[in-house]
Protein backbone atom coordinates (compact mmCIF):
# COMPACT_ATOMS: atom_id res chain seq x y z
CA UNK A 1 0.00 0.00 0.00
CA UNK A 2 1.08 3.63 -0.62
CA UNK A 3 -1.24 5.10 1.96
CA UNK A 4 -1.36 4.48 5.70
CA UNK A 5 -4.39 2.82 7.13
CA UNK A 6 -5.46 3.73 10.66
CA UNK A 7 -8.45 1.90 12.15
CA UNK A 8 -10.54 3.99 14.57
CA UNK A 9 -11.52 2.54 17.94
CA UNK A 10 -15.24 1.96 18.32
CA UNK A 11 -17.07 2.50 21.62
CA UNK A 12 -18.24 -0.57 23.45
CA UNK A 13 -21.58 -1.93 22.25
CA UNK A 14 -23.34 -2.93 25.44
CA UNK A 15 -26.10 -4.78 23.61
CA UNK A 16 -23.62 -7.25 22.13
CA UNK A 17 -23.64 -10.18 24.50
CA UNK A 18 -21.20 -13.10 24.42
CA UNK A 19 -18.91 -12.08 21.55
CA UNK A 20 -15.70 -10.06 21.92
CA UNK A 21 -16.00 -6.39 21.01
CA UNK A 22 -13.96 -3.23 21.74
CA UNK A 23 -14.30 -1.93 25.28
CA UNK A 24 -15.07 1.68 26.07
CA UNK A 25 -12.28 4.16 26.00
CA UNK A 26 -8.81 4.00 24.50
CA UNK A 27 -5.62 2.51 25.79
CA UNK A 28 -3.53 4.59 23.39
CA UNK A 29 0.05 3.47 23.19
CA UNK A 30 -0.02 0.07 21.44
CA UNK A 31 -0.29 -0.41 17.69
CA UNK A 32 -0.16 -3.31 15.23
CA UNK A 33 2.18 -2.42 12.39
CA UNK A 34 3.24 -3.90 9.08
CA UNK A 35 6.64 -2.73 7.95
CA UNK A 36 8.24 -2.74 4.53
CA UNK A 37 11.40 -4.15 6.12
CA UNK A 38 11.57 -6.06 9.42
CA UNK A 39 14.99 -4.57 10.04
CA UNK A 40 13.26 -1.22 10.62
CA UNK A 41 11.83 -2.48 13.92
CA UNK A 42 13.55 -1.94 17.23
CA UNK A 43 14.29 -4.85 19.56
CA UNK A 44 11.45 -3.66 21.80
CA UNK A 45 8.76 -4.62 19.29
CA UNK A 46 6.55 -7.61 20.15
CA UNK A 47 5.59 -10.13 17.48
CA UNK A 48 2.02 -10.67 16.30
CA UNK A 49 2.22 -13.31 13.60
CA UNK A 50 4.05 -11.61 10.70
CA UNK A 51 3.28 -8.19 12.21
CA UNK A 52 4.64 -6.36 15.23
CA UNK A 53 3.09 -4.55 18.17
CA UNK A 54 4.82 -1.28 19.08
CA UNK A 55 4.29 1.63 21.45
CA UNK A 56 3.46 5.19 20.41
CA UNK A 57 7.05 6.35 20.39
CA UNK A 58 8.15 3.50 18.11
CA UNK A 59 5.15 4.12 15.84
CA UNK A 60 6.14 7.77 15.46
CA UNK A 61 9.71 6.78 14.57
CA UNK A 62 8.51 4.27 11.96
CA UNK A 63 6.14 6.81 10.42
CA UNK A 64 8.85 9.45 10.13
CA UNK A 65 11.21 6.95 8.51
CA UNK A 66 8.59 5.86 5.96
CA UNK A 67 8.99 2.23 7.04
CA UNK A 68 5.31 1.33 7.38
CA UNK A 69 2.84 -0.20 4.94
CA UNK A 70 -0.01 0.31 7.41
CA UNK A 71 -0.84 0.41 11.09
CA UNK A 72 -3.88 0.07 13.31
CA UNK A 73 -4.51 0.56 16.99
CA UNK A 74 -4.24 -2.64 19.06
CA UNK A 75 -7.86 -2.54 20.14
CA UNK A 76 -8.91 -3.57 23.63
CA UNK A 77 -11.58 -6.27 23.44
CA UNK A 78 -13.75 -7.82 26.08
CA UNK A 79 -16.24 -10.62 26.52
CA UNK A 80 -19.37 -8.66 27.34
CA UNK A 81 -22.47 -10.28 28.72
CA UNK A 82 -24.36 -11.76 31.53
CA UNK A 83 -24.42 -14.99 29.53
CA UNK A 84 -20.63 -15.04 29.39
CA UNK A 85 -20.73 -15.48 33.16
CA UNK A 86 -22.75 -18.67 32.50
CA UNK A 87 -25.47 -19.78 34.87
CA UNK A 88 -23.31 -21.49 37.48
CA UNK A 89 -23.16 -25.21 38.13
CA UNK A 90 -26.31 -27.22 37.55
CA UNK A 91 -26.83 -30.72 38.91
CA UNK A 92 -27.78 -33.39 38.15
CA UNK A 93 -27.06 -33.66 34.42
CA UNK A 94 -29.80 -35.28 32.37
CA UNK A 95 -29.50 -36.53 28.80
CA UNK A 96 -32.90 -35.05 27.91
CA UNK A 97 -31.35 -31.62 28.37
CA UNK A 98 -29.52 -32.19 25.09
CA UNK A 99 -32.22 -30.64 22.88
CA UNK A 100 -29.57 -29.00 20.75
CA UNK A 101 -28.09 -32.36 19.73
CA UNK A 102 -31.55 -33.63 18.74
CA UNK A 103 -32.25 -30.50 16.72
CA UNK A 104 -29.14 -30.84 14.55
CA UNK A 105 -29.26 -34.64 14.22
CA UNK A 106 -25.94 -35.17 16.02
CA UNK A 107 -26.79 -38.80 16.81
CA UNK A 108 -25.93 -39.63 13.18
CA UNK A 109 -22.30 -38.80 13.88
CA UNK A 110 -22.16 -41.13 16.89
CA UNK A 111 -23.98 -43.91 15.02
CA UNK A 112 -21.60 -43.75 12.04
CA UNK A 113 -18.43 -43.35 14.11
CA UNK A 114 -17.81 -39.92 12.57
CA UNK A 115 -16.76 -38.40 15.86
CA UNK A 116 -13.84 -36.18 14.85
CA UNK A 117 -10.97 -38.62 15.43
CA UNK A 118 -7.73 -37.22 14.03
CA UNK A 119 -9.06 -33.66 13.77
CA UNK A 120 -7.35 -30.91 15.76
CA UNK A 121 -9.58 -28.04 16.88
CA UNK A 122 -8.03 -24.84 18.18
CA UNK A 123 -10.24 -22.95 20.66
CA UNK A 124 -9.33 -19.24 20.82
CA UNK A 125 -10.94 -18.19 24.04
CA UNK A 126 -10.45 -17.71 27.79
CA UNK A 127 -8.55 -21.02 28.08
CA UNK A 128 -9.85 -24.50 28.83
CA UNK A 129 -10.06 -26.23 32.22
CA UNK A 130 -9.31 -29.98 31.94
CA UNK A 131 -12.89 -31.11 32.58
CA UNK A 132 -13.44 -34.84 33.09
CA UNK A 133 -15.63 -34.96 29.97
CA UNK A 134 -12.73 -34.18 27.63
CA UNK A 135 -9.49 -34.00 29.65
CA UNK A 136 -8.02 -37.01 27.84
CA UNK A 137 -8.45 -35.20 24.51
CA UNK A 138 -6.98 -31.89 25.62
CA UNK A 139 -3.61 -31.20 23.97
CA UNK A 140 -0.95 -28.68 24.89
CA UNK A 141 -1.65 -25.17 23.69
CA UNK A 142 -0.42 -21.67 24.39
CA UNK A 143 -1.27 -18.59 26.42
CA UNK A 144 -1.00 -15.54 24.15
CA UNK A 145 -1.65 -13.17 27.05
CA UNK A 146 1.51 -13.88 29.02
CA UNK A 147 3.48 -16.08 26.60
CA UNK A 148 3.31 -19.25 28.67
CA UNK A 149 1.97 -22.79 28.44
CA UNK A 150 -0.64 -22.07 31.15
CA UNK A 151 -3.93 -22.36 29.27
CA UNK A 152 -6.24 -22.77 32.27
CA UNK A 153 -9.65 -21.10 32.06
CA UNK A 154 -10.09 -18.21 34.49
CA UNK A 155 -13.53 -17.18 33.23
CA UNK A 156 -15.45 -20.25 32.03
CA UNK A 157 -16.30 -19.25 28.48
CA UNK A 158 -13.68 -21.45 26.77
CA UNK A 159 -14.44 -24.55 28.84
CA UNK A 160 -18.12 -24.35 27.97
CA UNK A 161 -17.28 -23.92 24.28
CA UNK A 162 -14.98 -26.96 24.47
CA UNK A 163 -17.71 -29.12 26.00
CA UNK A 164 -20.11 -28.38 23.15
CA UNK A 165 -17.45 -29.52 20.70
CA UNK A 166 -16.09 -32.60 22.44
CA UNK A 167 -17.84 -33.32 25.74
CA UNK A 168 -18.59 -36.95 26.60
CA UNK A 169 -19.75 -38.19 30.00
CA UNK A 170 -20.94 -41.48 31.48
CA UNK A 171 -24.54 -40.38 30.89
CA UNK A 172 -24.15 -39.47 27.23
CA UNK A 173 -22.80 -36.84 24.88
CA UNK A 174 -22.58 -33.11 25.37
CA UNK A 175 -20.51 -32.37 22.28
CA UNK A 176 -20.95 -33.16 18.60
CA UNK A 177 -17.46 -34.58 17.96
CA UNK A 178 -16.27 -36.29 21.16
CA UNK A 179 -13.06 -37.71 19.65
CA UNK A 180 -11.43 -34.51 18.39
CA UNK A 181 -8.20 -33.20 19.87
CA UNK A 182 -8.82 -29.87 21.59
CA UNK A 183 -5.99 -27.30 21.42
CA UNK A 184 -6.44 -24.45 23.94
CA UNK A 185 -5.29 -21.12 22.48
CA UNK A 186 -5.81 -18.73 25.39
CA UNK A 187 -6.36 -15.21 24.07
CA UNK A 188 -8.38 -13.70 26.95
CA UNK A 189 -7.56 -13.11 30.58
CA UNK A 190 -10.99 -13.39 32.14
CA UNK A 191 -13.03 -11.03 29.91
CA UNK A 192 -10.27 -8.83 28.54
CA UNK A 193 -7.72 -8.98 25.74
CA UNK A 194 -6.22 -7.19 22.75
CA UNK A 195 -6.98 -7.94 19.13
CA UNK A 196 -3.26 -8.69 18.64
CA UNK A 197 -3.60 -11.67 21.00
CA UNK A 198 -6.43 -13.11 18.91
CA UNK A 199 -4.43 -12.61 15.72
CA UNK A 200 -1.39 -14.27 17.30
CA UNK A 201 -3.64 -17.17 18.32
CA UNK A 202 -4.80 -17.63 14.72
CA UNK A 203 -1.23 -17.82 13.41
CA UNK A 204 -0.23 -20.07 16.30
CA UNK A 205 -3.15 -22.44 15.77
CA UNK A 206 -2.30 -22.75 12.09
CA UNK A 207 1.51 -22.70 12.06
CA UNK A 208 2.54 -24.00 15.48
CA UNK A 209 -0.20 -26.42 16.50
CA UNK A 210 -1.38 -27.86 13.18
CA UNK A 211 -5.07 -27.22 13.80
CA UNK A 212 -7.59 -28.23 11.13
CA UNK A 213 -10.36 -26.02 12.53
CA UNK A 214 -10.28 -22.85 14.62
CA UNK A 215 -13.23 -22.02 16.91
CA UNK A 216 -13.62 -18.24 17.27
CA UNK A 217 -16.61 -17.66 19.53
CA UNK A 218 -16.03 -13.93 19.21
CA UNK A 219 -16.29 -11.06 16.78
CA UNK A 220 -15.28 -7.45 16.22
CA UNK A 221 -17.48 -4.67 14.76
CA UNK A 222 -14.68 -3.17 12.64
CA UNK A 223 -12.61 -4.65 9.84
CA UNK A 224 -8.90 -5.01 10.59
CA UNK A 225 -6.13 -5.47 8.01
CA UNK A 226 -4.12 -7.62 10.43
CA UNK A 227 -7.12 -9.83 11.23
CA UNK A 228 -7.99 -10.14 7.53
CA UNK A 229 -4.44 -11.26 6.67
CA UNK A 230 -4.48 -13.80 9.51
CA UNK A 231 -7.76 -15.27 8.24
CA UNK A 232 -6.44 -15.33 4.67
CA UNK A 233 -3.34 -17.17 5.87
CA UNK A 234 -5.47 -19.78 7.63
CA UNK A 235 -7.59 -20.30 4.52
CA UNK A 236 -4.50 -20.63 2.32
CA UNK A 237 -3.17 -23.30 4.70
CA UNK A 238 -6.40 -25.30 4.44
CA UNK A 239 -7.73 -24.43 7.91
CA UNK A 240 -11.46 -23.89 8.49
CA UNK A 241 -12.37 -20.83 10.57
CA UNK A 242 -15.77 -20.86 12.31
CA UNK A 243 -16.82 -17.62 14.03
CA UNK A 244 -19.76 -15.96 15.73
CA UNK A 245 -22.08 -13.81 13.62
CA UNK A 246 -22.51 -11.56 16.66
CA UNK A 247 -25.10 -10.77 19.31
CA UNK A 248 -27.22 -7.65 19.37
CA UNK A 249 -30.06 -8.51 17.02
CA UNK A 250 -28.90 -5.98 14.44
CA UNK A 251 -27.55 -5.89 10.89
CA UNK A 252 -24.12 -4.80 12.17
CA UNK A 253 -21.33 -6.84 10.62
CA UNK A 254 -19.10 -8.94 12.84
CA UNK A 255 -15.52 -9.81 11.88
CA UNK A 256 -14.15 -12.31 11.05
CA UNK A 257 -17.53 -13.92 10.26
CA UNK A 258 -18.08 -11.31 7.54
CA UNK A 259 -15.07 -12.60 5.56
CA UNK A 260 -15.98 -14.92 2.69
CA UNK A 261 -13.73 -17.79 3.79
CA UNK A 262 -15.20 -17.89 7.32
CA UNK A 263 -18.17 -20.02 8.37
CA UNK A 264 -20.25 -17.50 10.32
CA UNK A 265 -22.81 -18.92 12.76
CA UNK A 266 -25.96 -17.29 14.08
CA UNK A 267 -28.21 -18.52 16.87
CA UNK A 268 -31.37 -20.62 16.54
CA UNK A 269 -33.91 -21.01 19.34
CA UNK A 270 -35.31 -24.39 20.31
CA UNK A 271 -38.41 -23.81 18.16
CA UNK A 272 -36.29 -23.29 15.04
CA UNK A 273 -36.71 -19.52 14.92
CA UNK A 274 -33.86 -17.01 14.83
CA UNK A 275 -32.88 -15.74 18.27
CA UNK A 276 -33.70 -12.07 18.81
CA UNK A 277 -30.08 -11.47 19.86
CA UNK A 278 -28.56 -13.05 16.74
CA UNK A 279 -27.19 -10.53 14.23
CA UNK A 280 -28.40 -10.74 10.64
CA UNK A 281 -25.97 -9.84 7.86
CA UNK A 282 -23.98 -11.30 4.97
CA UNK A 283 -21.64 -13.05 7.44
CA UNK A 284 -24.38 -15.45 8.61
CA UNK A 285 -23.61 -18.72 6.81
CA UNK A 286 -25.93 -20.91 8.88
CA UNK A 287 -27.65 -21.14 12.27
CA UNK A 288 -27.07 -23.53 15.15
CA UNK A 289 -28.80 -23.83 18.53
CA UNK A 290 -27.66 -21.33 21.14
CA UNK A 291 -30.33 -20.96 23.80
CA UNK A 292 -29.73 -22.45 27.27
CA UNK A 293 -27.39 -25.20 26.14
CA UNK A 294 -26.17 -27.68 28.75
CA UNK A 295 -22.38 -27.87 28.64
CA UNK A 296 -19.27 -28.27 30.76
CA UNK A 297 -18.53 -25.84 33.59
CA UNK A 298 -15.00 -24.67 34.35
CA UNK A 299 -15.48 -25.23 38.09
CA UNK A 300 -16.68 -28.79 37.50
CA UNK A 301 -20.03 -30.28 36.57
CA UNK A 302 -22.29 -28.58 34.06
CA UNK A 303 -23.86 -25.24 33.30
CA UNK A 304 -26.22 -23.54 30.87
CA UNK A 305 -24.84 -21.18 28.25
CA UNK A 306 -26.56 -18.97 25.67
CA UNK A 307 -25.58 -16.80 22.74
CA UNK A 308 -24.01 -17.10 19.30
CA UNK A 309 -20.67 -17.87 20.98
CA UNK A 310 -22.14 -21.24 21.91
CA UNK A 311 -23.74 -21.85 18.52
CA UNK A 312 -20.26 -21.78 16.96
CA UNK A 313 -18.87 -24.94 18.66
CA UNK A 314 -21.84 -27.00 17.42
CA UNK A 315 -20.92 -26.09 13.83
CA UNK A 316 -17.26 -26.77 14.64
CA UNK A 317 -18.18 -30.23 15.94
CA UNK A 318 -20.21 -30.93 12.81
CA UNK A 319 -17.29 -29.87 10.60
CA UNK A 320 -14.93 -32.12 12.58
CA UNK A 321 -17.32 -35.07 12.26
CA UNK A 322 -17.53 -34.57 8.49
CA UNK A 323 -13.77 -34.18 8.14
CA UNK A 324 -13.09 -37.36 10.08
CA UNK A 325 -15.45 -39.20 7.71
CA UNK A 326 -13.87 -37.68 4.58
CA UNK A 327 -10.32 -36.55 5.47
CA UNK A 328 -9.45 -35.96 1.82
CA UNK A 329 -11.86 -33.02 1.60
CA UNK A 330 -10.69 -29.44 2.01
CA UNK A 331 -11.98 -26.71 4.32
CA UNK A 332 -14.02 -25.11 1.53
CA UNK A 333 -15.66 -28.48 0.78
CA UNK A 334 -16.62 -28.98 4.44
CA UNK A 335 -18.07 -25.47 4.61
CA UNK A 336 -20.04 -25.93 1.38
CA UNK A 337 -21.36 -29.33 2.50
CA UNK A 338 -22.67 -27.88 5.76
CA UNK A 339 -24.31 -25.00 3.91
CA UNK A 340 -25.93 -27.13 1.21
CA UNK A 341 -27.38 -29.60 3.72
CA UNK A 342 -28.64 -27.09 6.29
CA UNK A 343 -32.38 -27.18 6.98
CA UNK A 344 -33.82 -24.18 5.14
CA UNK A 345 -35.62 -21.52 7.14
CA UNK A 346 -36.96 -18.07 6.42
CA UNK A 347 -36.98 -17.10 2.74
CA UNK A 348 -36.22 -19.98 0.34
CA UNK A 349 -32.50 -20.34 -0.27
CA UNK A 350 -30.05 -17.95 1.36
CA UNK A 351 -31.10 -15.04 3.55
CA UNK A 352 -29.20 -12.92 6.06
CA UNK A 353 -31.20 -14.17 9.06
CA UNK A 354 -30.94 -17.95 8.58
CA UNK A 355 -28.01 -18.03 6.19
CA UNK A 356 -28.41 -21.34 4.35
CA UNK A 357 -30.49 -22.72 7.21
CA UNK A 358 -30.12 -24.61 10.48
CA UNK A 359 -27.18 -26.98 10.89
CA UNK A 360 -28.13 -30.57 10.00
CA UNK A 361 -25.41 -33.10 10.86
CA UNK A 362 -27.37 -36.12 9.67
CA UNK A 363 -28.02 -34.62 6.24
CA UNK A 364 -24.39 -33.53 5.88
CA UNK A 365 -23.07 -37.01 6.70
CA UNK A 366 -25.48 -38.55 4.22
CA UNK A 367 -24.46 -36.11 1.49
CA UNK A 368 -20.72 -36.57 2.02
CA UNK A 369 -20.93 -40.18 0.82
CA UNK A 370 -21.43 -39.00 -2.74
CA UNK A 371 -19.73 -35.62 -2.50
CA UNK A 372 -17.20 -34.77 -5.21
CA UNK A 373 -15.13 -31.68 -4.43
CA UNK A 374 -14.83 -29.12 -7.18
CA UNK A 375 -11.22 -28.76 -8.31
CA UNK A 376 -9.72 -25.29 -7.99
CA UNK A 377 -6.50 -23.89 -9.38
CA UNK A 378 -3.29 -24.55 -7.50
CA UNK A 379 -1.77 -26.87 -4.95
CA UNK A 380 -1.70 -26.46 -1.18
CA UNK A 381 0.18 -28.16 1.65
CA UNK A 382 -0.59 -27.96 5.35
CA UNK A 383 0.05 -29.83 8.60
CA UNK A 384 -2.80 -31.94 9.95
CA UNK A 385 -2.44 -33.99 13.12
CA UNK A 386 0.64 -36.17 12.66
CA UNK A 387 0.82 -35.75 8.90
CA UNK A 388 1.26 -33.39 5.97
CA UNK A 389 -1.81 -32.84 3.78
CA UNK A 390 -1.31 -32.11 0.10
CA UNK A 391 -4.32 -31.00 -1.94
CA UNK A 392 -4.31 -30.92 -5.72
CA UNK A 393 -6.80 -28.14 -6.48
CA UNK A 394 -5.93 -28.05 -10.16
CA UNK A 395 -8.00 -29.67 -12.96
CA UNK A 396 -5.07 -31.91 -13.94
CA UNK A 397 -3.37 -34.93 -12.29
CA UNK A 398 -0.31 -34.07 -10.19
CA UNK A 399 2.92 -36.00 -9.80
CA UNK A 400 5.07 -34.55 -7.04
CA UNK A 401 7.59 -35.30 -4.31
CA UNK A 402 7.24 -34.48 -0.64
CA UNK A 403 10.69 -33.79 0.82
CA UNK A 404 11.13 -34.03 4.60
CA UNK A 405 14.45 -32.42 5.52
CA UNK A 406 15.66 -33.17 9.06
CA UNK A 407 18.16 -31.04 10.98
CA UNK A 408 20.45 -31.87 13.91
CA UNK A 409 20.99 -29.84 17.08
CA UNK A 410 23.61 -27.73 15.31
CA UNK A 411 21.11 -26.79 12.64
CA UNK A 412 22.80 -28.86 9.95
CA UNK A 413 20.88 -31.03 7.52
CA UNK A 414 21.09 -34.64 8.71
CA UNK A 415 18.72 -36.51 6.39
CA UNK A 416 16.19 -36.11 3.59
CA UNK A 417 13.14 -38.32 3.15
CA UNK A 418 11.46 -38.34 -0.26
CA UNK A 419 7.86 -39.48 -0.74
CA UNK A 420 6.47 -39.69 -4.29
CA UNK A 421 2.85 -38.53 -4.63
CA UNK A 422 0.27 -38.92 -7.35
CA UNK A 423 -2.94 -36.94 -6.90
CA UNK A 424 -5.93 -36.87 -9.17
CA UNK A 425 -7.74 -33.54 -9.72
CA UNK A 426 -9.32 -32.39 -6.47
CA UNK A 427 -7.64 -35.17 -4.46
CA UNK A 428 -6.19 -34.50 -1.01
CA UNK A 429 -3.83 -36.96 0.68
CA UNK A 430 -2.29 -37.02 4.13
CA UNK A 431 1.26 -38.40 4.46
CA UNK A 432 2.46 -39.34 7.99
CA UNK A 433 5.52 -37.39 9.11
CA UNK A 434 7.57 -37.03 12.26
CA UNK A 435 7.41 -33.71 14.07
CA UNK A 436 10.58 -32.03 15.23
CA UNK A 437 13.43 -30.19 13.54
CA UNK A 438 11.97 -30.83 10.15
CA UNK A 439 11.20 -28.76 7.06
CA UNK A 440 8.76 -29.97 4.43
CA UNK A 441 9.00 -29.05 0.76
CA UNK A 442 6.60 -29.98 -2.01
CA UNK A 443 8.24 -30.18 -5.42
CA UNK A 444 7.20 -31.17 -8.92
CA UNK A 445 8.73 -34.19 -10.60
CA UNK A 446 11.33 -31.74 -11.97
CA UNK A 447 11.97 -30.58 -8.36
CA UNK A 448 10.40 -27.20 -8.92
CA UNK A 449 8.80 -25.90 -5.66
CA UNK A 450 5.01 -26.08 -5.74
CA UNK A 451 4.13 -24.71 -2.28
CA UNK A 452 5.74 -22.68 0.45
CA UNK A 453 7.95 -24.79 2.76
CA UNK A 454 6.57 -25.76 6.16
CA UNK A 455 8.39 -26.22 9.45
CA UNK A 456 7.13 -29.38 11.10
Amino acid sequence: MNRLLHIAICAALAALLVCAFPAEGRDGGRFIVKTRDEAALSAAADTCGPFAVVDEEELRRLLLSGALEWYEEDTTVTLLSEDAELSGAISPWYSDDMWHLDMIGAAAAYEQGATGAGIRVGVLDSGITPHEDFADRLAEGWNYIDGSADTGDDFGHGTSVAGLIAGRSREGFVGVAPDVTLVPLKCFKQKSSKISNVISGIYGGVDDFGCNILNLSLGFPEDSPALREAIDHAAEMGVLIVASAGNGGSAALSYPSAYDSVLGVGEARNDGSVSLRSNHHKGVYLLAPGEKLTTTYYKGGYTEASGTSFSVPLAVGAAAALWSARPELGAADIMELLGQTATDGGDPGYDEYYGWGILNVRAALEAEKSWTPSAAEGVSMTLVGEGAAVWNKSPSPLDAYLLAVEYDDAGLQSSVGVTPLHLEPGERVVTPIRRGKMRLLLCSSEFIPLAAPLDA
